[in-house]
């Protein structure tokens, strides 16, 4: 009804067909015999199917219900007796509901309640998965038949009691806290029973660091090329020799979450949908099963998690890690934000656009009762149309997301995942072809959060979040830009053009999340994380700016910009770096009285090959895993003079 235009009335009335049937995603068999049932101060916001309108009061409550139950899409009908002509909003759905006016649903009667789930873990759980180890402990549960069970979990020769009780109407549950156990790569075999008989088996159950990896179609992009629903993009950067070198790594484990954008929490996740080249694997597996690799699998998520495992091993601290990828191409983290956050940044006097939560809905939520050891996120493509701004802005939803996560994490495990726990965000690539420097104007007046120079704003946004949230760390990637392949891609002949937003090269960006979130996570000395430019210091020679890590290489002396002017008058003015050492670069002076600095500020400011950025720092590499180099390039970066 919200889609019918006009002033609402005071009292609104709903005719429904089998409402609540139709509200589950089934109809009622019975015949359509209407019924009162009365829910005040709930309206529903759902899509009309169509309005109609009568003249006669007396036959107007009658002629809507019957024109709901007439119609096999109806659901749900709006009925408006205050309005002349009375009108009546048929409904295909009833999911929506938002706080309203006064509403009688009239319905066929309710169906039969759903037939309760086999005793069983909750589908997040399954053989060859990895658990959080000590001093973390973790949570394991599933579904039961009634709260009048009592459920014992075996697990190390210790039998424990479960907590049973229901998350639903009609959906009772058990869960149980395992004690804390050591990492390690002994297999665990855990085994739920009923006191009714029915028994529940995971095995080949290892302990150690559980990550979540989550965004859109970057993250998704698999080793193969994959966006999980067909091969869509080149496969990544040597992707044979990488694909091959998976099966050394056993006690990787991966599970990756299907799509589910829903309006309502889930309490399972969705199975994976089919990646393109071979069935899906449903639930937990080894990084190789014995038919194929994991190729299907995030390869920023893999390359991530390879590399912690490498530099854990040498430091003799070698661990099994497991994963969980839940990510969806084309998705704007408002869908990934919980209504508590985004209630945080957007417009109060407005209504929730449709769609928003519906993936922190189907895809963060079934995950909220285990344990992990940190969230890895590679998102704001879709975004990056509002990087600030007074509502909806970047600035804002991404921080208030990471901060409801980690609360709404810590709160479903019972306290037992860090309430600061680390959160690494992968900053925007590039995209399109390289920027030519040319002394642009700034309509904006030199706002660091405007859109107008592509993702530069988006980016930004990233670095402030990075710097106010405690234990987010970032990973700058900007400098490893999409290529031409003109190899045929799935029946697409010639290949890709290139310089899209959807790069193969995925070894440097889940190499640099590893080095920026070692030290937070597991507490390990790494000489260099993210460099960044201190602000800059006025001198007769121009602008210095410090690095804090040091040992700076200057591979180019163009990559900074002056704003001189005011008003439609401004401009950005292209300076070069005209001196450096080992700590510092210094930027020439420019003809006015410069207001701002900024460095790379466009959506392609490093040109179209791979490290070509202007500036970056030595660093001692991890190990000799494929994205490890001896340099990082400085993050973009926006300061007053």
């Amino acid at each position: 009804a919200r889609e019918v235009t006009g002033m609402w009335k005071p009292s609104v009335f709903v005719v429904a067909a089998a409402v609540i049937a139709g509200a589950l995603g089934v109809r009622s068999q019975s015949d359509p015999v209407c019924a009162d049932f009365n829910h005040p101060g709930i309206d529903y916001a759902d899509p009309n199917i169509s309005v109609l309108s009568f003249t006669d009061n007396s036959t107007a409550k009658a002629g809507c219900c019957n024109a709901c139950t007439s119609n096999p899409n109806c659901t749900i009908a709006m009925f408006r007796p205050h309005d002349h002509p009375i009108l009546c909003i048929l409904k295909s759905s009833a999911k929506r509901p938002v706080p309203g006016h006064t509403v009688v649903a009239l319905a066929r009667g309710p169906p039969p309640p759903p037939p309760p789930p086999p005793f069983r873990f909750a589908n997040v759980y399954g053989t060859h998965m990895v658990l959080a180890a000590a001093p973390k402990q973790a949570i394991v549960w599933g579904f039961c038949n009634s709260d009048t069970e009592t459920v014992t979990v075996t697990f190390g020769g210790q039998r424990l009691k479960a907590e049973v009780g229901y998350r639903a109407v009609g959906v009772a549950t058990w869960s149980v806290t395992l004690p804390a156990t050591p990492a390690g790569f002994t297999p665990h075999t855990i085994t739920a029973a009923s006191s009714n008989g029915a028994t529940a088996v995971i095995e080949d159950v290892l302990f150690g660091s559980v990550f979540v990896a989550s965004g859109q179609s970057n993250m998704a992009y698999g080793l193969n090329g994959t966006n999980g629903h067909g091969i869509v993009h080149p496969p990544v950067n040597n992707s044979a020799a990488e694909i091959a070198a998976m099966k050394n790594y056993p006690n990787i484990r991966l599970y990756r979450a299907g799509e589910a954008k829903l309006d309502h929490a889930a309490f399972e996740l969705t199975p994976a949908t089919p990646p393109g080249d071979n069935p899906p694997v449903i639930g937990w597996s080894p990084a190789c099963t014995p038919d194929l690799c994991r190729s299907d699998f995030s390869a920023m998520a893999w390359f991530f998690v390879r590399d912690v495992y490498d530099a854990l091993k040498a430091r003799g601290m070698e661990r099994p890690i497991g994963i969980v990828g839940t990510y969806v191409g084309g998705t704007a983290d408002e869908l990934w934000s919980s209504l508590d956050a985004l209630s945080e940044c957007l417009d109060p006097s407005q209504p929730m656009p449709s769609g928003y939560s519906g993936l922190w809905n189907g895809m963060v939520v079934p995950l909220l009762n285990m344990t992990v050891e940190g969230f890895i996120w590679m998102q704001g493509e879709a975004d990056a149309g509002h990087p600030g701004g007074q509502f909806d802005g970047y600035n804002c939803t991404l921080p208030a997301m990471i901060r409801d996560w980690r609360a709404q994490w810590h709160a479903g495990t019972r306290g037992l995942t860090d309430p600061n726990i680390p959160f690494g965000v992968a900053q925007l690539n590039s995209i399109g072809n390289g920027t030519v420097y040319d002394n642009p104007t700034d309509p904006t007046g030199g706002d660091p959060l405007s859109p107008a120079f592509g993702y530069a704003g988006l980016r930004w946004a990233e670095t402030q979040t990075a710097l106010s949230v405690p234990k987010t760390f970032l990973a700058v990637i900007l400098d490893t830009p999409d290529r031409p392949t003109p190899q045929p891609i799935n029946g697409k002949p010639n290949g890709d053009p290139g310089f899209n937003v959807h790069s193969p090269f995925k070894q440097p960006a889940g190499a640099r999340l590893a080095r920026a979130g070692l030290p937070l996570i597991f507490n390990l000395s790494v000489d260099v994380t993210t460099p960044m430019f201190s602000p800059p210091v006025t001198t007769a020679n121009g602008y210095t700016l410090k690095v804090a890590d040091g040992n700076v290489q200057v591979r180019s002396t163009v990559g900074f910009e002056l704003m001189v002017g005011e008003g439609a008058n401004a401009k950005w003015v292209s300076s070069p770096i005209v001196a450096h050492d080992s700590g510092s670069v210094t930027v020439g002076l420019v003809d006015g009285h410069p207001t701002k600095i900024r460095y790379l500020w466009y959506s392609n400011p490093c040109g179209e090959g791979q490290y070509g950025c202007a500036v970056y720092v030595t660093v001692t590499p991890l190990g000799t895993m494929s994205g490890e180099h001896d340099f990082l390039p400085v993050a973009p970066f926006f300061a007053d003079l």
